[in-house]
């Protein structure tokens, strides 16, 4: 973990003005943060697609990237608990990539964390339709299968209410 970290502020080191750099960089304490759970790796993920995002706006290799606001949401919604600010980052993302799968399926998981499962069966319905047209990147930002995603969905299917006999009217 101690290499990674370091291997990642090293890279940013040698190229501080290339958001691809800082990118990496983010990741890697995204990870660190997620499957280490290493304190303060959340705030520098962060801030890393923070300065990504920056650099890409006015060095314009990717100006309209969503993969930086999509990121910065989901550290705001898993580690912040920041369901407003994630939800604002989500809604930038598809701002600049209206189909931007990540970003909706995250927008589901904002309005399931608010209890509007309707909201978020009709976001993952919308992903399903479209699914198989999704590009590889598309696929890969996304993070889970149409399997999943069909699982996910049944299950914010409310079960049918028991039917209940009529009473019998007495004569």
């Amino acid at each position: 973990m101690v290499i990674a970290r370091d291997e990642a502020n090293a890279a940013v080191s040698l190229a501080p003005f290339n958001g691809a750099s800082w990118e990496t960089r983010g990741n890697v304490f995204l990870t660190l943060a997620a499957r280490f759970n290493v304190e303060g790796a959340e705030d520098e993920a962060l801030d890393s697609f923070t300065r990504a995002s920056q650099l890409s706006a006015t060095v314009p290799i990717d100006p309209f990237n969503p993969r930086y606001p999509n990121l910065r949401g989901l550290i705001q919604l898993r580690f912040k608990n920041n369901i407003d600010l994630a939800e604002q980052n989500f809604f930038i993302a598809l701002n600049l990539k209206p189909d931007y799968a990540a970003a909706s399926y995250n927008l589901a998981q904002v309005s399931k964390e608010r209890g509007n499962n309707a909201q978020a069966q009709a976001l993952i319905d919308q992903l399903l339709a479209r699914y198989d047209t999704l590009d590889i990147t598309q696929l890969a930002d996304l993070g889970v299968t149409k399997e999943q995603l069909q699982k996910e969905r049944d299950a914010l299917i409310p079960p049918p209410e028991p039917e209940t006999p009529e009473p019998e009217k007495e004569e």
